[in-house]
């Protein structure tokens, strides 16, 4: 397995991929930005397939079904946010708002789907996490980035034309006391610079 290290204020970073498959806040929030902008959704934008979230999908299934004979959908659930999200989008493209598009300014946009730590975390001790993402459209994916309580931001660059995740992460805090483990993702698409939408992972280092 192919590493890159990178060292900043007493934190290794080590990367390399591998095979997991998480779950995470962004395709979530995106199912819910792109009800929202077709009225089916009236809530906050949360990150969460909370009771109304998932209400709000079974009336846009209702609707597609109805309108569009031989149309099928999996009902709404976390573990479906993913497809609903490129789903939502491809089924009216003209009419969506495409709310992360929107919200990057951009023509292809990476969505993370989730950073998890796995195992205990120990002070100077080296612990496994694994940071998943995909993208959609023309995107460059540059560097996959992490940061302790949303500081002290360390990147790590991911090979060329590498498309989604996931990665595993093996990390070695310094220091004892609980964090918050931040990810997110840096890519390029149409000749800009663009910062996906981040995820996070608390962690209690012992």
């Amino acid at each position: 397995m192919t590493k890159i290290v990178v060292v900043l204020s007493g934190c290794l970073l080590a990367v390399g991929m591998t095979g997991a498959v998480w779950a995470g806040q962004a395709e979530n929030s995106c199912v819910q930005g792109e009800l929202k902008a077709l009225g089916y959704y009236t809530g906050e934008i949360t990150g969460k397939i909370d009771p109304a979230t998932k209400a709000a999908g079974d009336a846009y299934v209702a609707y597609m079904t109805a309108a569009n004979p031989g149309w099928q959908q999996a009902l709404l659930s976390p573990n479906e946010a993913a497809m609903w999200c490129k789903q939502l989008v491809a089924d009216d493209p003209k009419k969506m708002s495409s709310f992360l598009e929107a919200a990057q300014g951009s023509a292809g946009l990476v969505l993370v789907r989730g950073l998890s730590v796995e195992g205990p975390t120990l002070a100077a001790q080296p612990y496994e996490a694994v940071f998943d993402f995909y993208s959609l459209g023309d995107v460059n994916i540059k560097a996959a980035c992490f940061a302790w309580n949303a500081k002290d931001d360390v990147c790590a660059p991911l090979p060329e034309g590498m498309k989604k995740g996931p990665i595993r992460i093996s990390l070695t805090t310094g220091r004892k006391g609980d964090y918050i483990l931040v990810g997110y993702v840096k890519y390029d698409s149409n000749g800009k610079k663009f910062v996906s939408p981040e995820t996070s992972f608390r962690i209690s280092v012992e």
